[in-house]
């Protein structure tokens, strides 16, 4: 490997270092308490450093929430290739799950975060979660058209199972399960997750 190829692997690893340990801060400080310096002085470089990969915090929340909904979209993308709706609808809600349980601090980012960032890529920002969402909604209306959720408005349907899977996995990764045996936890969201899609099955006519 030459000098110029050495050196840019260095960055791309710093850059990595400075996502990854702000992503942790974002997550368990909060975003008012992360700053520029406080990222610095965890992976021991200079705050002037980061400024050279990225303006400001709000930069750095940017890319982070991209690379996160990019990676949620991914999980989404996976279960189209199942052709009845509403076993596309159960995989999908597993997939929310399992993003949820193996990515906790991009999950607190992306629905749980409570300071939105305020950087002017923002709207734009959110273009690949928007893109999630559709997936379920087009689900929803295939699940519809199917037979399933009838006189019912696919928006709402839609809304209502993310609230509930969202409720879940939130509870989990802001630890409000503690009142079950922690071995236990996982198999709860796998059994609830399940329940919900048994009572789903049932608004087919």
């Amino acid at each position: 490997m030459g000098i110029t190829e050495r050196r840019q692997r260095e960055k791309e690893e710093l850059k990595a270092l400075i996502l990854d340990t702000a992503t942790r801060q974002f997550s368990t400080l909060g975003y008012s308490k992360t700053t520029i310096r406080s990222i610095a002085k965890e992976i021991e470089y200079s705050p002037r450093t980061i400024y050279l990969y990225f303006k400001d915090k709000d930069a750095l929340l940017y890319e982070i929430s991209v690379k996160a909904f990019t990676l949620f979209k991914k999980e989404f993308e996976s279960v189209l290739s199942i052709k009845k709706p509403i076993d596309r609808l159960k995989q999908l809600n597993q997939r929310y799950v399992k993003f949820a349980i193996e990515h906790p601090a991009y999950y607190d980012l992306m629905f749980i975060l409570n300071e939105p960032m305020q950087s002017d890529q923002t709207e734009s920002g959110w273009d690949i979660g928007m893109s999630a969402h559709q997936i379920l909604l087009d689900i929803i209306t295939d699940c519809i058209k199917d037979g399933y959720f009838k006189n019912m408005n696919a928006e709402a349907v839609a809304f209502s199972i993310w609230s509930y899977v969202h409720g879940m996995v939130s509870l989990k990764i802001r630890n409000r399960m503690k009142m079950y045996p922690e071995e236990n936890r996982l198999t709860l969201l796998k059994e609830s997750s399940e329940i919900m899609h048994e009572i789903l099955t049932m608004t087919k006519t």
